[in-house]
């Protein structure tokens, strides 16, 4: 073999590898500053999602992080009418200092579903599940009966929850403690996070299933 010919081969596998350098190097200054929310996806599991990413009979939008100066309610829009799913976590920071009813959010969240006004609702936080004045098991409720109390969870430290919710029931989970609303429930009203002042969300996630008389 002659000596021109070994050379051409050394200088076309040198410009395959600087290609593929390029290559590479083009798509770490893609990832990494034009879009660098897949990049964190990639890296960490975790990252910003699509606002809306759709599926068959279904929706999934990711709410992101919060963190409250003031008592705030958060609306989860899409929800009313419709079987969903709530899924992130919580850090709480304790009772409300100016709310009217600082046990409603318990030590700095509550979830509340079906919401026509502050007095027919379902209720669920830290510390209990509630129904207040909305259907149970298919029949009208008039008054507010707690469902179910747990034990008094920590502060200051990452909680995961979850809450799906549809007219056959609404199952929550929130840390270690679980507990389910049975069906038929009521399926109008708005549904919305409370959080308290210095508490924190992270990783908020709602899942559209589909109708609200859905499984």
């Amino acid at each position: 073999m002659s000596t021109s010919t070994v050379s051409l081969k050394n200088q076309e596998s040198l410009l395959a590898l600087g290609l593929s350098v390029a290559v590479v190097a083009l798509l770490v200054v893609y990832f990494a500053f034009i879009n660098p929310a897949m990049f964190r996806e990639a890296l960490t599991g975790r990252g910003d999602a699509p606002p809306w990413t759709t599926g068959p009979a279904r929706s999934m939008r990711y709410l992101g992080d919060y963190s409250a100066a003031t008592d705030q309610k958060i609306p989860l829009p899409g929800t009313e009418g419709k079987t969903f799913r709530l899924t992130g976590q919580v850090w709480l920071n304790g009772r409300s200092t100016t709310a009217r009813f600082p046990d409603e959010a318990a030590d700095g969240v509550a979830f509340l579903a079906r919401e026509t006004n502050s007095l027919h609702r379902y209720e669920f936080n830290p510390d209990w599940v509630r129904d207040k004045r909305r259907m149970l098991q298919g029949a009208p409720e008039s008054k507010i009966v707690r469902d179910v109390s747990f034990p008094r969870s920590p502060l200051h430290t990452w909680i995961p929850f979850s809450l799906l919710v549809s007219e056959q029931g609404i199952t929550y989970l929130f840390d270690k403690n679980m507990a389910k609303l049975d069906g038929p429930l009521a399926t109008d009203g708005k549904n919305n996070i409370l959080l308290v002042a210095g508490s924190r969300l992270r990783d908020v996630r709602l899942e559209i299933l589909g109708d609200a008389k859905s499984p």
